[in-house]
């Protein structure tokens, strides 16, 4: 038997700005919207208006609707699951029935994460779909359970945020986090913290996993050389990225394109 075979993917998809539905599903879903406002309503809760990065869960009996605001920008996915595993998910409590709004914070690595599922299943790569749903949980519980050590201003938050987004666009720049900490007017101590509470990571931290991933990608589907992606990624040494690459995914660039590499 396929260790794999016990959880199925029957919807991952984008859903476009403006939508409207309501639905009992008949799979358990992850729904995240990363921004603008909705109007949202899950079983017999008041109906209400949520903004911001947010995810819910849906599952089967239980109706929920939802509004797309019209003339917002949403990125809003909806990931479906079921089968036997999700019994387990339930009962470890990875996986919570509540109608609960939960709030993501590091909505990068989220929306990466909901892609990487998406590019997954359209080409019937179900045991990495597996793996990528569980890390999605991981994430809703980890947000869910997290608590913020210092106050953070609304403007401070919204500049953290959009720093990130930054980062993850130009990956490959010569980031300099102490002049980013001036345009806030703190200190480079006080700006990591206020990163990484926004951001789960450091950012220096925060930087090398997204080139690393960003790495990853290009070992699967590209056939460019490690040299010249670790170069583009924005590691300069080709055996410091190697040995970064193998600590973050227990393989070596190599043994990571032989693994799961695209092309055959």
């Amino acid at each position: 038997m396929n260790f794999f075979d016990d959880l199925e993917f029957p919807f991952a998809a984008h859903v476009e700005d403006g939508h409207c539905r309501t639905h009992t599903p008949l799979y358990y879903g992850i729904q995240y919207n990363q921004a603008g406002s909705l109007e949202l309503k899950i079983g017999s809760e008041q109906k209400r208006t949520v903004s911001g990065s947010f995810a819910f869960i849906t599952h089967p009996g239980v109706q929920f609707s939802y509004h797309l605001l019209p003339g917002e920008k949403h990125n809003y996915y909806a990931v479906c699951f079921t089968g036997e595993r999700v019994s387990k998910f339930l009962e470890s409590g990875l996986l919570s029935l509540e109608p609960v709004i939960y709030p993501i914070h590091d909505r990068g690595r989220f929306m990466r994460t909901i892609l990487d599922l998406i590019a997954m299943r359209s080409i019937g790569r179900r045991e990495i779909c597996v793996n990528l749903v569980e890390n999605l949980l991981l994430q809703i519980r980890f947000s869910s359970e997290r608590k913020r050590a210092v106050e953070i201003t609304p403007y401070q938050c919204r500049a953290l945020e959009e720093l990130a987004e930054k980062i993850c666009r130009d990956y490959g720049a010569a980031w300099d986090f102490s002049a980013e900490a001036k345009k806030l007017f703190v200190s480079e101590r006080h700006f990591r913290t206020l990163f990484a509470q926004i951001n789960d990571l450091p950012p220096l931290h925060f930087l090398l996993r997204i080139r690393l991933e960003k790495a990853a990608e290009r070992l699967i589907h590209t056939r460019d050389t490690v040299k010249s992606i670790s170069y583009e990624c924005g590691f300069q040494d080709k055996f410091y990225f190697s040995r970064l690459f193998r600590k973050y995914y227990h393989l070596s660039p190599q043994q990571y394109r032989q693994e799961f590499s695209s092309f055959s």
